[in-house]
């Protein structure tokens, strides 16, 4: 209840259309962390994708991602009972990757990317860290990142009024802009829990929020000129 009253309260102090730096029309990307401490990351996708790191292969397949324990903490782009440390792909490999290299999924199309069972929209980066476990990252337009946060903050199935979700919507995008990069020296700009904002990627959109987002779209809410 405590964080609806502040959306609403938000939005009534002003709104102000947030335009990116060096006054560019285009939406800037935001990059979630979906995770810090995952020993392994399952990645699927319905259409093809492509795969970056040293070369470029495209595919359509499940990857999985596991760390070597016994190779000086190297990130695997897939596992086996003997973690060997390629992935073929159209009989091409993707070798190894060092903990300070990522790997970078993107998708060709709009199916989204499922990472351990949940869909998301955008690019997949999967890095090594220092706590010997994946960091996993999403990338992609504030808008989109939007979407799959306004129904995990304020449910529209529980709270269905458009005008509130709304504020909602403008409470989200003000929060990033205000915060963006707080995790830069973890590879990534905000985290997807409670800790920051609830983010669950597009399996969790919902269409009345998606109008809320869609309608308040590039507005932030300011106080003296600030986020």
């Amino acid at each position: 209840m405590m964080r609806k009253r502040i959306a609403v309260a938000l939005l009534l102090i002003t709104g102000a259309l947030y335009e990116p730096p060096g006054g560019s029309q285009t939406a800037p990307t935001v990059r979630i962390g979906l995770t810090q401490n995952a020993p392994t990351v399952s990645i699927r996708s319905a259409q093809p994708f492509t795969v970056q790191q040293n070369q470029t292969r495209t595919a359509k397949f499940t990857m999985v991602v596991a760390l070597d324990p016994a190779a000086a903490n190297r990130v695997l782009t897939r596992a086996d009972l003997q973690y060997r440390p390629i992935v073929e792909i159209d009989g091409g490999r993707i070798v190894v990757v060092p903990k300070n290299e990522r790997v970078r999924i993107d998708l060709q199309g709009n199916a989204g990317i499922d990472v351990d069972n949940r869909t998301y929209r955008g690019s997949i980066e999967v890095f090594g860290n220092s706590r010997n476990t994946f960091t996993v990252v999403n990338e992609l337009p504030l808008e989109d990142y939007l979407l799959g946060v306004v129904p995990n903050e304020l449910s529209p199935t529980t709270f269905a009024e458009l005008e509130a979700l709304k504020a909602q919507a403008v409470a989200a995008r003000t929060y990033v802009v205000r915060n963006m990069g707080q995790s830069k020296n973890e590879g990534y700009d905000i985290c997807a829990t409670d800790a920051c904002q609830v983010y669950m990627g597009q399996g969790s959109e919902l269409p009345l929020s998606t109008q809320a987002v869609t309608e308040t779209r590039g507005v932030i809410a300011t106080y003296k000129d600030q986020p």
